[in-house]
């Protein structure tokens, strides 16, 4: 007779299937922003070709070798990001694993929920983005550090050396990947049941295997760029030159301030998850419930992304976006799990409240679920612009279309590549009989003195429409400036 499988158990089940049709659903797909350099590099990868262009984002090579080759491969943006969509459903899967694990199958459900439905991982799954890979490499570093120094385990040193090794990896994924050796050697360090000298020849092994991975990475480097130290050359001299530089101390924590606000604001995704990450750590930890180091870590990660600087020496700010808070994801599903496991005890309402509060988490977040999927970055732009310009060339193959330099950057995954070669830049002064379109947020530069004159030009035609999968159910306004205005000019 088949086993019953119980109601925690059809739950997670579910959850864990519901979670990629969901993000699928509202695969975003190109961007024509930071996707578009990855698919680049990653197709110079692919052929071979050696890389010329300093970049930090060609300095991510596990994920341009994962995401960014296959995508390449198969000629389009929007496979890459299908692929995304997979390696968090991976992630999910892991994270239900250990806590099954650890803990009991209520428990896993309660953290399926989180990693399945949460505001970020559902707006920014269709994406050809480093995060999701970040997330589940992070995680998984983790997790083998935990299991390797579990009490009388007889691989310890393997595991551990495996843990260093997959924060090297989770590094060369995305620069914030290296958070994890922080708490990481802490843990080494701190650990209960083993002696001292064995905790230093751990914390030797997981060094050891950082820097073997990494060493083996910039060995690579050196052969496709004739640099060994190509990532850090590329952070330094391209990523922290984007940063603007506090002046004191008090510029400093005002820049950290507006970081803060960006990232807690109504409309983003990572609200949710941060409001929930800083009461689940701070409980978890403050209770000494089980897992307390990833609730340490996961603390750390957060507090580091939001107030912590790109630079030791100076007062850098780091940049943050909504999308940058992924990792924190994993981190709060185990110790939400943890939490309730450690007051399991006081009675069946612990977890009818955790269930409450993990659906109340998810409600809230379905404002910014609306607001952005589906229109991320300059997709809205490239849509509403791809539209525009499939339509003039059917209705006038005999004039040409004249591209702004912003919008010929960024245009290419949203048209065909006969379209997008047949499109000419916008050079000269003197105009020439043609269709013209800007990016709608092209500054006038000396780089495009045609600009000014274009913007007098007659209008031709005009697409302007919400791209947002649900944007007619969001409750902030379409975001401003992102619709498609073509002018005729040279008559």
């Amino acid at each position: 007779m088949p086993r019953k499988y119980t109601f925690a158990e059809l739950s997670t089940i579910c959850l864990l299937l519901v979670a990629p049709v969901i993000r699928l659903g509202l695969l975003t797909g190109p961007a024509g922003s930071d996707d578009l350099n990855y698919f680049h590099f990653s197709q110079q990868l692919a052929h071979f070709e050696h890389f010329t262009q300093l970049h930090h984002h060609a300095g991510r090579l596990i994920f341009l070798l994962v995401v960014g080759v296959p995508a390449a491969l198969m000629g389009s943006i929007t496979s890459g990001a299908i692929l995304n969509v997979l390696i968090l459903s991976l992630r999910d899967v892991f994270v239900v694993w250990f806590v099954r694990r650890e803990t009991d199958m209520r428990c896993a459900a309660i953290a399926a929920a989180i990693v399945s439905l949460n505001a970020i991982s559902v707006t920014y799954a269709g994406l050809m983005i480093p995060d999701p890979l970040l997330s589940l490499l992070m995680f998984a570093s983790a997790v083998t550090l935990y299991i390797g120094l579990e009490e009388g385990r007889k691989s310890r040193g393997r595991l551990v050396a495996l843990a260093g090794a997959l924060a090297a990896l989770s590094y060369s994924a995305k620069d914030a990947g290296i958070l994890i050796t922080a708490p990481s050697m802490l843990f080494i360090v701190l650990v209960r049941g083993i002696a001292l000298r064995e905790r230093v020849r751990l914390a030797v092994l997981y060094v050891v295997g950082l820097v073997t991975l990494a060493a083996l990475e910039s060995l690579t480097y050196w052969f496709i760029s004739g640099d060994f130290l190509y990532r850090t050359h590329a952070i330094s001299k391209v990523h922290n030159a984007t940063i603007v530089e506090s002046p004191d101390l008090a510029a400093f924590i005002h820049a950290i301030y507006w970081n803060l606000r960006l990232v807690t604001a109504f409309e983003v995704a990572s609200t949710q998850v941060l409001i929930a990450s800083g009461i689940v750590f701070v409980a978890a930890i403050a209770s000494r419930s089980r897992l307390l180091f990833f609730s340490a870590a996961g603390l750390f990660i957060g507090l580091y992304l939001i107030f912590g600087s790109s630079s030791f020496t100076r007062y850098m700010a780091l940049p943050v976006q909504d999308r940058y808070f992924e990792p924190l994801v994993a981190f709060l599903a185990v110790s939400a799990a943890a939490l309730v496991y450690r007051f399991r005890q006081t009675g069946p309402s612990t977890f009818r409240w955790a269930t409450a509060a993990v659906a109340a988490m998810i409600v809230t977040a379905i404002p910014s679920i609306t607001a952005n999927a589906g229109d991320v970055a300059f997709s809205g732009v490239g849509r509403n612009a791809g539209v525009a310009l499939r339509a003039l060339h059917v209705a006038r193959p005999d004039l040409p279309i004249v591209v702004s330099p912003m919008l010929h950057r960024m245009i290419e995954p949203f048209i065909s590549p006969q379209l997008f070669a047949s499109l000419r830049p916008m050079t000269g002064t003197v105009p020439v009989k043609a269709f013209y379109l800007a990016h709608p947020w092209e500054p006038e530069t000396p780089s495009a003195p045609l600009l000014a004159e274009m913007r007098r030009m007659p209008i031709y035609l005009v697409i302007d429409e919400d791209q947002r999968f649900l944007g007619r159910f969001a409750l902030e306004p379409k975001a401003l400036a992102r619709g498609a205005t073509v002018r005729i000019g040279g008559e």
